[in-house]
């Protein structure tokens, strides 16, 4: 889903959804002779999470970059993601005093190990340089990548590396770098992650993310002006889908009607927004949803339920971004 696109910097949507969560997209529908086809890119959208409210705007900038910001212009993207593979258990965190499952000897374990299948891709935490890719000792194949002066990660036990990685190769943030294995001392197919500043190991779970640059003072002014628009729009629209909703399920059924009123919903909120002018940009819809934990072997991008709906507006118009 492409919620967990734009929040997976601060949310870990395996370990930190809680029920009572919920979120918020406003989004585009796309039409071709007043026919949809589709739907476009989401350019608002909220999330609340364990007592955090968290926000997000698709912008673009003066020089074409388009990306999300937060309420305050700074990028929602940091310059490495915090988990670097789709896992369905953490089975060893980091500790200063571990006793290793093979060599029965307590040790510092400098990273954390995701449990997931054999062959489960692994990506590169942020953009970098290959330093390292081969075997090492009790940790396999490993793979190096150095992040500017100060920053490194390493990926370790891994069945094998992607096609075009070797030492001197440069990556892009999210790249798939190579695959989960059990090479090495491994009781059973796992990534070993490392993630170093100046040296030092720090906790891949809890070290304060570097963010990526955000929007330039100059910019500014007209990123808040638009940010406060999508902002009331998102707002009056889930207001009026909640209006609607209230409304329906009160008005009686004729006999023989179906019990739950969100199909007719659903079909309401199309009709009313429904066909755009032709020189109009895409309508927009908005979707209130309440998020729901993940299973313990749930992957990534799996942790809500479906259901959107969209705001029964009647003559609203479409904002461009």
């Amino acid at each position: 889903m492409e919620i967990v696109n734009i929040f997976g910097w601060d949310i870990d949507f395996v370990l930190d959804i809680r029920n009572g969560d919920r979120f918020r997209v406003l989004y585009e529908e796309l039409y071709l002779d007043g026919e949809k086809v589709g739907e476009g890119e989401i350019i608002a959208a909220e999330f609340w999470n364990q007592g955090r409210h968290l926000t997000a705007y698709r912008y673009q900038t003066r020089d074409g970059d388009v990306s999300y910001f937060d309420s305050d212009g700074n990028s929602m993207r940091k310059e490495f993601i915090r988990t670097p593979v789709a896992f369905s258990r953490i089975s060893s965190r980091f500790s200063t005093g571990r006793k290793h499952p093979i060599l029965n000897k307590v040790r510092a374990h400098n990273g954390i190990d995701y449990a997931a299948p054999s062959g489960t891709p692994i990506k590169a935490a942020g953009k970098g340089k290959v330093i390292f890719a081969g075997v090492k000792g009790g940790y396999g194949n490993v793979l190096i990548l150095k992040h500017g002066q100060r920053y490194s990660t390493l990926y370790a036990h891994m069945r094998g590396f992607a096609k075009g990685i070797r030492v001197g190769s440069r990556v892009n943030q999210s790249q798939t770098i190579g695959y989960v294995g059990a090479s090495g001392l491994a009781t059973g197919p796992h990534l070993h992650y490392e993630f170093r500043i100046d040296g030092v190991h720090r906790n891949p779970q809890t070290v304060p993310l570097p963010k990526a640059s955000g929007i330039a003072s100059s910019e500014k002014p007209q990123f808040r002006l638009q940010s406060s628009r999508l902002a009331a729009q998102m707002t009056m629209f889930a207001e009026a889908a909640t209006l609607a909703s209230s409304t329906s399920s009160n008005t009686p059924k004729p006999p023989g009607a179906p019990g739950t009123t969100r199909p007719a919903l659903q079909a309401k909120a199309k009709a009313a927004i429904h066909p755009p002018q032709p020189t109009a940009p895409a309508p927009l819809k908005v979707c209130t949803q309440q998020a729901k934990p993940a299973k313990r072997n749930a992957r990534k991008g799996n942790s809500s339920s479906s259901g959107c709906h969209g705001a029964p507006t009647s003559g609203s118009k479409a904002l461009s971004v």
